[in-house]
């Protein structure tokens, strides 16, 4: 919002509150003028605050990478002097730190991680620039899923303020070698034991292609094809005065003012060439920047990637409910193949690669109920280098969930009915069953309902149950959900005797499986049963009787150490009391 802006919305403000606050006359033409002038403040003071506030048409920028961005200036005076000159309203900001890697950026613990997270936290942009290392490498692939995994973790925030991630994808570099680094704790080690030769068009090539890469897996993501406008430039005009400096690494100003062009043209969608800003570079070295930008990021030349092997189709067969088999069929003959799986709402993760020109991986470590997905890279052998050109489309398994514990209900001594819910995808059940003093279960039935009722039970015997849901004909069972009970106890034998006045003697004969025993009586001619006394032992001596009346006992055997409270039927005696 502009100063003189603020100023004059205040001044309205103040105007609108004044006439407000001010008494009116009863005049009836001064009410008239005083109204239309609080009309016409206060409409002109709405209407410039929504044009004002609601509608701001600048664009929002933030840079986010290593010493590409900021050598010779680029995000401080080159790409925003070529915005202003272009007519553009921009807001541009950068983070970067010399050799940095998304790995450290993605990382809030590190210096340039903790600034990110802060500039991401508290400012709203339209577009965020991040630049993947040139550390990555065809020929080690430790670094290239920590920065795959940083990039997306990226997208994610990016995403998260509602604004645009951009990829740039950087020219190559000119060494013809390039040292093979590998991943550590801190980010990505600089300390490397050789190197391996590259040339310039190829490490263009690759950079662009991980890109890609990220971008297959990000929203609302795009890359800037930087590199690629390099190869146009110099494949037209060979003898183009340098892009680089002269380490071969970094760019030359003719390089940043290309990066630039790239980055305007990404942002915009339009073209710069014809706008009159050359930075300090001659007339006709700028045009041709300007076109080789246009021709690579809008699309006027053939794009560097082929989709050709994206065509194979992969199919994922469970082999159990913790693991499937991937099989495909590849006729171009890929060097080797890397497996990518997640779950839903997940990122994908590198799980595994084949030895060789394998078209199968088998995949295990399944949790029940869930869906998994995957995707398979290949990778091809173009010349003297092993390339990805994508992935394969997705493919996807779903395992059964585990069955709820079952509800257990007993019949009689000798049956008891078996309960529980049903498992999305299951064909059918398979019922197990275990005596206490059994080592192993045994399976006793298959159904496709949710119930079945056992009828072999034998009394006073211990049993666990345990019951899973099946498809595949049988090749997939899923975990086994168990419920353990005491079944049916025998009822309890039991004498009775009265060697005192006022007293009986209930002397119990153990029962198998049985943690405690209930004792009821009532005195003849009474019509209910009084419990009077819940024991765990074989002897209680009942006091306090009328002598000479006869009185009748009661004894049922109960089980409550498990998850099912199992009893006895009632033995009966009668006696009359001494």
């Amino acid at each position: 919002m502009k100063i003189e802006n603020l100023f004059k919305k205040t001044e309205a403000l103040l105007l609108v509150t004044t006439l407000l606050i001010t008494p009116f006359s009863v005049n009836a033409y001064a009410d008239e003028i005083y109204q239309n002038q609080i009309e016409e403040y206060t409409k002109e003071y709405t209407e410039e605050y929504n044009e004002e506030e609601v509608e701001d048409d600048f664009v929002d920028i933030l840079l986010i990478g290593n010493s590409l961005i900021y050598y010779n200036n680029m995000d401080t005076e080159i790409f925003p002097q070529m915005c202003e000159a272009a007519g553009k309203k921009v807001r541009i900001s950068s983070i970067t730190e010399s050799g940095t890697t998304l790995y450290r950026i993605a990382n809030e613990n590190t210096s340039i991680g903790k600034k990110a997270m802060e500039a991401l936290s508290e400012n709203t942009y339209d577009y965020v620039m991040i630049e993947p290392s040139r550390r990555i490498t065809p020929f080690e692939y430790t670094v290239y899923h920590a920065e795959r995994q940083a990039a997306l973790k990226l997208n994610g925030i990016i995403n998260g303020i509602g604004a645009k991630t951009l990829v740039l994808a950087e020219p190559g570099i000119n060494t013809g070698t390039i040292p093979v680094y590998t991943m550590n704790q801190d980010g990505i080690s600089s300390e490397t034991s050789y190197s391996l030769p590259i040339d310039r068009n190829t490490h263009s090539k690759f950079v662009e292609n991980l890109c890609y890469d990220y971008v297959s897996d990000m929203k609302n993501a795009g890359v800037v094809k930087i590199g690629t406008a390099a190869e146009v430039l110099l494949s037209s005009f060979p003898n183009f005065n340098s892009l680089y400096r002269e380490d071969n690494r970094h760019p030359s100003t003719r390089g940043s003012y290309l990066q630039a062009a790239c980055i305007y043209s990404a942002v915009f969608g339009e073209s710069i060439v014809g706008v009159n800003y050359v930075y300090s570079l001659y007339n006709q070295n700028a045009i041709t920047a300007q076109r080789a930008a246009e021709v690579a990021v809008l699309g006027a030349s053939e794009t560097i990637l082929t989709t050709e092997q994206s065509e194979i189709n992969v199919n994922a067969t469970l082999t159990s409910n913790s693991g499937c088999a991937l099989n495909w069929d590849d006729p171009n003959g890929a060097q080797y193949y890397e497996i990518y799986r997640k779950l839903e709402d997940e990122i994908y993760t590198y799980i595994g690669r084949t030895e060789g020109n394998v078209c199968n991986y088998a995949d295990k470590g399944f949790d029940g109920g869930k869906v998994y997905y995957y995707k398979i890279k290949p990778f091809y052998k173009v010349g003297d280098i092993v390339f990805s050109f994508g992935y394969t489309a997705e493919t996807s398994v779903k395992t059964l969930a585990k069955p709820s514990k079952p509800k257990l209900t007993l019949i009689n001594r000798k049956t008891a009915k078996i309960t529980f819910t049903a498992v999305d995808d299951a064909q059918y059940y398979n019922i197990y069953r275990k005596r206490s003093d059994e080592l192993n279960y045994t399976l006793i039935a298959s159904c496709n309902q949710t119930e079945y009722t056992d009828k072999t039970m034998e009394a006073g015997n211990s049993y666990t149950y345990r019951i899973t849901a099946v498809k595949q004909n049988g090749v997939v069972e899923s975990n086994k959900s168990s419920r353990k009970i005491i079944f049916a106890l025998s009822s309890p034998n039991f004498t009775l005797s009265s060697a005192k006045k006022g007293r009986a003697t209930v002397k119990i004969s153990a029962v198998k499986g049985a943690t405690h025993y209930m004792i009821y009586a009532k005195v003849n001619g009474a019509k209910k049963y009084k419990l009077i006394k819940t024991t765990n032992k074989l002897k209680f001596t009942a006091k306090k009787l009328t002598s000479g009346k006869k009185y009748y006992f009661k004894v049922k055997a109960y089980n409550t150490s498990n998850t099912l409270t199992s009893s006895s039927l009632f033995r009966t005696r009668k006696i009359k009391i001494r």
